[in-house]
């Protein structure tokens, strides 16, 4: 591509929906190898019209964007460009990002007109005018090939996205639906099919869909990789053999490679592993970034975020940060800090990971498959390694474990529910999430591995919820969306299911401990240890709290309750919900009842190291926790008479944080 535009600057800007977007902002350079990409449309590009600029320079934009998607991984490809025709600056002469501008809708839309031969079949101009609606900064018209990602789109969006074409257009489309065929185009072509199934006009083949909903999964995911088959295929990758670790492993001060230490997780872990100091030399963590300085820079703000930081940890030499990605070769990492890491490491802690509870298993293959599979190789490079695998028990969320546990909980020796020792073939087939396939695929490698001599553990929570202590919890998890929800509502749904919540600072400390303690023999090269919370609450339990200090959220059935939600978010659209909206409509208290865990490995790890081997979310626990969401603003005071929220002891300054990446 022909260089063609300079200066350039990037930043994070938030749209309408408070939604991070990635910005590029840059002045185009005129000359001859600007002309090939620029449009003739008059006029001249300024800092008030830059809705102008990015009509003019549309074609550069999309040559750029897609330059980029070949050489960056795609999170890390801005979302939307904006050409200037000269930068901002403050008094000093830096550019002054505060006052770059920020392109609104109804800029745009004054700004463009429609260009000849834009218009399409009447399916694609419906799903043009949805698209418009929706989009904070569309192209007019919006061209009927680009990707709705690369127009600004997101999950939120896509959520809505696919609730409106389900409205307008009366099919029943799949959430998928929009990462598979993100282009106007495809997704017309793919209502089309499914309003054709849904009359019975799609002819049957042998084998083949025979009921609208088939057609509808085989219309959004007919290019979809098998979770299944690409383990068959990725079992290649692994090498004939892993050697174990040295005899002297379990006496010695450790180094740690860490990944995903910027997550609402992997700060715990950090804390767990560099508070543990005649057990762990140093810790060396994976950070995204676009240099070192600023790995530390992002990893001092994540943990300082949660209250977990101490600068001590920097400047005694303990804490080590190296710039990286999950989805690269080598992790991004030159061979000269491969070979080194490969040397001075003596464990893994596999914790990164991108998590997603819409995209599909291809999104997530590249940084949560290929990212394990890159761990490996490091463990086994150099030294040998110890392995700890943070998976989650989304990796046997099947019918097949359910019934499995429902079994195994009336066998009169009381050691219930899914051992450890399963070897995940119950769900090979019928995992939903993209991304509880992708900690299946990884756990699968994981255990052929060991098969061949990795040592190590895969470490599976259910819902990490917050400190014990400080009572900090990760806003953007299911169980504070759906209770902020619900207080919107005004509604809580009758769900008896149970639910597998343990604090981050007991999951993180066993995360810890599974890499520098020893598991007592016999085990296997790879162990499978469950977070289990024991007496483990109920739904009904966990929603009881909130009447219990004084919010106004009446018990109805699911069904009522699913209905009212639906209406509330479709006329209000502000609830904290909205981006799980598929999954809390589907069925949730089918897809909510998860398996009971037999956790004897676990037990066996933590009990020479604490007394108390299981951690549960009790009444008093809900109410720290209530009253830190309160604090910061997460959460809107109780409104009616109840039970005082308590008062929280800690003078931590930390925020509303949410998941952060690797």
């Amino acid at each position: 591509m022909a260089s063609s535009s300079a200066p350039a600057v990037q930043t994070i800007r938030r749209d309408k929906d408070e939604e991070k977007i990635l910005v590029t902002y840059f002045v185009p350079i005129d000359g001859p190898s600007l002309d090939a990409y620029a449009s003739d449309i008059g006029g001249d590009v300024d800092d008030k019209n830059i809705a102008w600029g990015m009509r003019r320079y549309r074609r550069l934009i999309k040559e750029i964007r897609e330059y980029l998607k070949k050489k960056l991984p795609s999170y890390s490809v801005p979302s939307l460009f904006v050409p200037l025709n000269r930068m901002p600056l403050n008094p000093n002469g830096k550019i002054d990002k505060p006052a770059l501008p920020f392109p609104d809708t109804a800029q745009i839309a004054a700004a463009e007109s429609r260009p000849e031969g834009a218009g399409g079949t009447p399916t694609e101009e419906a799903m043009r005018a949805i698209w418009a609606r929706l989009l904070s900064n569309p192209p007019s018209p919006i061209p009927l090939d680009e990707s709705f990602f690369d127009l600004g789109g997101h999950s939120i969006l896509a959520t809505r996205l696919i609730f409106e074409i389900r409205k307008t257009f009366v099919v029943e489309a799949p959430l998928g639906l929009v990462f598979d065929k993100p282009t106007i185009k495809e997704l017309a072509a793919a209502v089309e099919h499914l309003r054709h199934a849904d009359l019975g006009l799609v002819e049957s083949h042998e084998k083949g869909p025979t009921t609208a909903k088939e057609t509808a999964e085989i219309s959004a995911g007919a290019h979809r990789l098998e979770y299944g088959q690409d383990f068959d295929a990725l079992l290649p990758k692994l090498q004939a053999s892993y050697p174990g670790v040295s005899a002297d492993y379990w006496q010695r001060p450790l180094t740690v490679f860490l990944t995903g230490a910027t997550g609402f997780l992997g700060a715990f872990i950090l804390r767990e592993l560099l508070v543990n100091e005649s057990r762990v030399k140093k810790v060396i963590c994976l950070v995204r970034a676009p240099s070192s300085e600023k790995a530390l820079e992002r990893l001092r703000d994540a943990a300082s975020g949660r209250g977990v930081w101490e600068e001590k940890w920097v400047e005694s030499g303990r804490l080590e940060t190296v710039k990286g990605d999950l989805d690269q070769e080598r992790f991004g990492l030159d061979q000269a800090s491969w070979d080194r890491i490969s040397g001075e490491a003596d464990a893994i802690i596999h914790n990164g990971a991108l998590v997603h509870w819409v995209y599909p298993y291809e999104k997530l293959r590249s940084a949560n498959v290929l990212g394990t599979l890159t761990a490996v190789d490091l463990a086994s490079a150099g030294k040998p390694k110890l392995f700890a695998f943070v998976s989650s028990t989304s990796a046997i969320d099947t019918d097949h474990y359910v019934e499995l546990s429902d079994s195994l909980s009336r066998e009169p020796n009381g050691l219930g529910g899914v051992p450890e020792s399963d070897d995940l073939e119950g769900a090979r087939f019928s995992l939903k999430t993209g991304y509880g396939q992708s900690k299946w695929v990884s756990e699968k490698l994981l255990f052929e591995a060991g098969r061949r001599g990795l040592a190590g553990h895969i470490i599976r929570p259910g819902y990490v919820v917050g400190d014990s202590e400080s009572a900090v919890t990760n806003t953007d998890d299911f169980v504070w969306r759906l209770v902020k929800g619900c207080i919107q509502l005004g509604q809580v749904p009758d769900i008896n299911n149970t639910i597998n919540m343990v604090p981050v600072d007991h999951v993180a400390r066993s995360v810890a401990l599974a890499a520098v303690a020893p598991l007592p023999e016999p085990r296997s090269h790879i162990s499978v240890l469950h977070m289990a919370a024991y007496p483990r609450p109920t739904f009904n339990d966990f929603f009881a709290a909130l009447s219990h200090y004084g919010y106004a959220a009446e018990r109805c059935e699911y069904l009522v309750w699913r209905r009212q939600l639906e209406r509330h978010v479709m006329e209000a659209q502000d609830n904290a919900l909205f981006p799980l909206l598929h999954f809390v409509l589907d069925d949730l208290p089918t897809s909510t009842k998860a398996p009971e865990l037999n956790d004897a490995n676990m037990r066996a790890l933590l009990s020479p190291h604490m007394t108390q081997t299981n951690r549960t979310v009790d009444e008093e626990l809900m109410g720290k926790y209530l009253a830190w969401l309160v604090d910061v603003g997460f959460l809107p005071a109780p409104s009616e008479t109840g039970k005082p929220l308590p008062k929280l002891s800690n003078a931590l300054k930390t925020r509303a944080v949410g998941r952060s990446g690797n």
